[in-house]
């Protein structure tokens, strides 16, 4: 009754919409919308008054999903172009536009893109392109995926460092660069078997989309001018043309005397946003029910108790906690995903956000969307969930524990420093960073160890349905692609985001349902915080190296 009378008061405001929409419309026609693709999206929103101060930043992931969407269900477009440089975000992203500019060319709407430089991503993000174009001097430098690691046992060995590593199995190798100068075979033959998936699936996806071998064109420099000559452009020209020259079907202006005539009109997103919102107009609008995603990017970690804003790079326990009951409390809330891009971090902060997540997946329907790297606490928090989506390119897996003691007792016996314990009861060495650990605190730790471990494969088994039997080849720390985890179950479809929301809500039969995307929001007060953590770390470096003695998944 409360929103009808609330429509009512609103309907004339709602008439002037309505001719708004209508006297305005020719003025925002046109057939050839440009794009121009962000080298990488921010992983924050401003507050009003610090985009004010500092300008607007590159835009958040899912800004730039809506644009796209909007073009595509745009009656007018026939064309869209995109510039493209050196993509820094992952492919995730990637995967998740390229998804979209599919359906570009299944709907017949010509695409077009120009680069003059950019990795592999950018060459596999021109592939999808139905005309590529490029400058008579571009430069290429892709690299298929493959893995050069540091080990610092030598380095630490001459500064007097010693780094104790306690695994759960063969494949948790985050310990070996301290502790060997390799990798162990075991844990070599997994990432091995990891990069040749990646690179397998990279390759069919170019071969779909132009047909050569480009296993041999794939070098760390890679001239434009090889790329023409094989078919991969279609012609050269400067990027001012390609932007500029939007209504030529070839990007190039008539020179004087030239009569030739304009085969596109150009649009901005800005008109494409103007058509989105007539279609979404109603005189007597109804609340929608919400979809929300949960951007956790980053490290696990405790953090504080009185923390109470989302940070950005990392995953805290008691901004993240307080959201999901927040959800769990929401009526207008009807299902929930969790965007998660995390290696991993706290044993015990990942199983405090996973019992939430549980008790949220009780009351409404939890999915996960694992976007570039879901491993170890990143897929512990992914199997609270009711199921769990991803991508091929996605790296998942690393389910164990592992656990680090430094010992700088050498170190600081070359600086010339000195500790002298007083009141040490059993196993409070394992609280220094001075000395080696007894053998009593030794055995505590693997026992710790075992008993973390077994946690986190009961919560596999119990929400994938694998037998203890099955974890052996699963879990021990070993990493997989996308497409071996979903052949191992461990995932239950290999979508992305678009795809999973218009999956929850065929599944929900809700009609139209709106998408609220929750990320940290960096205000004036969290850069001034910020500027202060900074100031203060030299102040607890020595607690920052011994905090590697915690349980990590």
């Amino acid at each position: 009754m409360v929103r009808f009378l609330f429509n009512l008061l609103l309907f004339p405001l709602r008439i002037f919409g309505f001719f708004y929409y209508q006297i305005f419309t020719p003025f925002h026609k046109g057939d050839h919308v440009f794009v121009e693709v962000p080298s990488q999206f921010s992983e924050s929103k401003k507050t009003a008054i610090l985009e004010l101060i500092s300008g607007k930043e590159t835009a958040v992931y899912p800004s730039f999903l809506k644009d796209l969407l909007e073009i595509l269900e745009n009656p007018y477009v026939k064309k869209v172009s995109f510039s493209i440089g050196k993509i820094e975000f992952g492919y995730g992203e990637l995967e998740e536009i390229l998804k979209i500019v599919q359906r570009f060319n299944e709907k017949g709407i010509q695409t077009s893109g120009f680069a003059f430089t950019g990795d592999l991503k950018t060459l596999l993000f021109l592939s999808y392109m139905k005309e590529r174009y490029t400058s008579s001097y571009s430069e290429f430098h892709p690299i298929l995926p493959s893995s050069e690691v540091f080990f610092f046992k030598g380095l630490l060995k001459k500064i007097g460092i010693e780094v104790e590593s306690f695994a759960s199995g063969k494949q948790k190798s985050f310990g070996e660069i301290f502790t060997r100068e390799k990798f162990s075979p075991e844990a070599k033959a997994n990432l091995e078997e990891l990069l040749r998936s990646l690179k397998k699936n990279l390759l069919n996806q170019f071969h779909q989309n132009f047909s050569c071998d480009w296993e041999k064109i794939l070098t760390p420099i890679l001239a434009g001018s090889t790329l023409l000559e094989i078919g991969f452009f279609h012609g050269i020209l400067e990027e001012e043309e390609f932007q500029e020259n939007l209504e030529y079907a070839d990007y190039k202006k008539p020179k004087k005397g030239e009569k030739k005539e304009k085969s596109y009109t150009s649009m901005n997103l800005s008109s494409v946003n103007f058509f989105a919102q007539k279609k979404r107009f109603r005189f007597f609008p109804k609340k929608s029910p919400t979809i929300a995603i949960l951007s956790l990017h980053g490290e696990i970690l405790e953090g504080k108790k009185e923390e109470k804003e989302l940070k950005e790079g990392s995953i805290h326990v008691q901004p993240v906690i307080q959201i999901l009951r927040e959800l769990r409390k929401d009526s207008s809330v009807e299902a929930v995903i969790l965007e998660i891009d995390s290696p991993g971090g706290s044993a015990f902060a990942s199983s405090l956000i996973y019992q939430e997540i549980k008790k949220l997946n009780q009351e409404k329907k939890v999915y996960a969307y694992m976007r570039n790297i879901s491993a170890s606490g990143g897929y512990f928090l992914a199997c609270g969930c009711e199921k769990i989506y991803t991508h091929p390119l996605c790296i998942t897996g690393s389910i164990g524990t592992i656990i680090l003691k430094p010992e700088l007792s050498g170190f600081y016996k070359k600086l010339g420093i000195t500790k002298d314990r007083v009141e040490f009861y059993p196993k409070r060495d394992l609280l220094s960073e001075y000395g080696k650990l007894s053998k009593e605190s030794r055995n505590f730790l693997i026992k710790e160890m075992d008993r973390v471990k077994t946690i986190f494969y009961n919560v596999v088994c119990e929400n994938r349905k694998f037998s203890s039997k099955e974890m052996d080849f699963r879990g021990g720390g070993k990493v997989f692609s996308g497409d071996k985890s979903l052949e191992l179950n461990l995932v239950d479809s290999l979508d992305g985001l678009i795809s999973l929301l218009e999956k929850i809500q065929n599944d929900l039969k809700k009609g139209e349902l709106r998408w609220e995307y929750i990320v940290p929001v960096f205000s004036f007060k969290s850069m001034l915080k910020n500027w202060t953590n900074f100031t203060r770390f030299h102040e607890n470096f020595l607690q920052t190296l011994s905090q590697y003695s915690s349980t990590e998944l």
